[in-house]
């Protein structure tokens, strides 16, 4: 479990990056760009500009910048999460100034904080915890001297239904670990989706689809197995007189 865990820390560091400007996808932003030769530059200046998506593919090439009089500007409209390059030059008689710098797009606009980042992994790391604290728990337990502990202190039928549920839960392990699981990825998309690249959280994209997918056969399951387990539990509670003989 150790070692998982330094697996992961070591994969949001690694996945983490920043940048100088953010902008939010699927809303138009202005590109600029300050022509400086020996002061603004003069009139009949220009700037090229080139925009790569974060899948390494060109959506601008070779587009002349609007003139703004002490800079240039470029709208677009980002369609993805991630970094964008932006590379050209500005002409201006005869010198050439290189564009090179890049912006991130999200969702919301803003660019996260390395704080944001450990929040998430604060979170994901007290989920570990938890599901080692049930591992640990649950190979220590006796679940017939449980089980008959139940039967032996039942007194109302509402109380025994509670206690069996619980009881039978944890006795799955199929079940609960299919939900942490389930919550696992979520936290893990969402660290990805604000901080790592978009190849790796496509991954986890499709992950959490499937496992949400997944997740109302793993509650028809879970419904059945617990109407199982519970019919057994008043089936032997039948056989003991419902406890009345206690």
């Amino acid at each position: 479990m150790n070692k998982i865990i330094i697996l992961l820390l070591g994969i949001f560091f690694i996945s983490f990056t920043s940048a100088t400007l953010t902008y939010q996808i699927d809303t138009e932003a202005n590109l600029t760009v300050v022509c400086l030769n020996d002061g603004y530059c003069e009139s009949g200046a220009y700037c090229n500009i080139n925009v790569e998506n974060p899948d390494a593919d060109f959506i601008i090439q070779n587009k002349n910048m609007t003139d703004y009089g002490t800079w240039f500007g470029y709208n677009i409209t980002p369609k993805g999460y991630g970094i964008y390059l932006v590379s050209g030059y500005c002409y201006d008689g005869g010198d050439y100034e290189k564009i090179d710098y890049s912006f991130m797009a999200t969702m919301s606009g803003e660019e996260r904080s390395i704080e944001d980042l450990y929040t998430n992994i604060l979170l994901l790391l007290s989920v570990i915890a938890i599901m080692s604290f049930i591992v640990s728990k649950r190979g220590k337990t006796d679940f017939k001297s449980v089980e008959e502990n139940i039967v032996r202190e039942h007194n109302h039928v509402g109380e025994t239904m509670v206690r069996g549920i619980l009881t039978g839960l944890f006795k799955n392990t199929f079940i609960w670990i299919y939900f942490i699981g389930w919550i696992l990825v979520l936290i893990l998309r969402q660290i990805l989706f604000e901080f790592g690249s978009v190849t790796v959280y496509g991954y986890f994209e499709l992950m959490a689809n499937v496992y949400s997918l997944g997740l109302l056969l793993v509650t028809v399951y879970m419904i059945g197995y617990l109407l199982g387990y519970m019919r057994d539990i008043f089936s032997i509670l039948a056989d003991n007189a419902w406890g009345v003989e206690n």
